[in-house]
């Protein structure tokens, strides 16, 4: 089952990288990494009330 992640920011304020086997998501502002690991993965906007 894939693991799923809040994130506080807009799906456009993240950006992927893929370097073989390593995915990082980053903020665009700061280059800051909010995940480094296995992927693939993916930054979506939930339907969610919340």
């Amino acid at each position: 089952m894939p693991a799923e992640t809040v994130l506080d920011l807009p799906a456009t304020a993240y950006f992927i990288e893929h370097q073989g086997d390593w995915w990082i998501v980053r903020i665009v502002a700061t280059n800051e990494a909010v995940y480094q690991g296995p992927g693939p993965v993916a930054v979506f906007v939930s339907p969610a009330p919340f």
